[in-house]
C-alpha cells in the first residue's frame, strides 16, 4: 500500500479539522427537544447511525433524531454538520469512515462508546480522531446518543 504524503502543514490542518469535527476535547451536549422517532436497539447501533448521519448523509434532521431528547438542540447540530462541511470543503474528495463503535463500559441505562473516526482525501491525505460518546437508554424508546467527546 502507497504510503500518502504528509507534511508538517497538512498534517495540522487536518488534525484541526478533525478537533472541530470531535468537539476540541470538550465534551458537546446537544440541547433539549422533544422526541421525533424511534431510538436504537443496542448503543452501538445509536452511535453508528448517529455517525452516519453527520458524517455521511449530513443530515442535522437525521442527527437530531438519534440524540437523546433530553440534549436536542436542531439549530446546534446543524451549525456543528455546517462547520465539517466547511472545514473540508478544501480538500479534494474528503471521506469519512469509521472503525467498529467499542463498548467501553455499558449499564442497564447508561453506556460508554469509543470510535475512530478518520478523514481520507482524494489526494491520500489521512487524518484521524478518537471521539468518546455517552450513550442513554430510555426504557420505552431505545439508545440515544447524549454526549460526545474528543479524546
Amino acid at each position: 500500500m502507497r504510503q500518502p504524503p504528509r507534511s508538517g502543514w497538512t498534517t495540522t490542518i487536518m488534525l484541526a479539522v478533525l478537533l472541530l469535527l470531535g468537539g476540541g476535547g470538550v465534551s458537546a451536549y446537544l440541547m433539549l427537544r422533544k422526541a421525533d422517532g424511534p431510538a436504537a436497539g443496542d448503543p452501538r447501533s445509536a452511535v453508528t447511525q448517529f455517525l452516519a448521519a453527520v458524517y455521511t448523509e449530513q443530515d442535522a434532521r437525521r442527527a437530531a433524531a438519534l440524540v437523546c431528547p433530553d440534549a436536542r438542540n436542531q439549530d446546534s447540530i446543524t451549525r456543528k454538520i455546517d462547520e465539517i462541511t466547511g472545514s473540508v470543503r478544501r480538500y479534494r474528495d474528503p471521506r469519512f469512515s469509521w472503525d467498529e463503535p467499542r463498548v467501553e463500559d455499558e449499564t442497564s441505562d447508561r453506556a460508554r462508546v469509543t470510535v475512530t473516526i478518520t478523514l481520507t482525501t482524494g489526494d491520500d491525505r489521512i487524518a484521524e480522531q478518537r471521539l468518546g460518546l455517552t450513550v442513554v437508554r430510555e426504557e420505552t424508546a431505545g439508545w440515544w446518543v447524549c454526549e460526545v467527546e474528543s479524546r
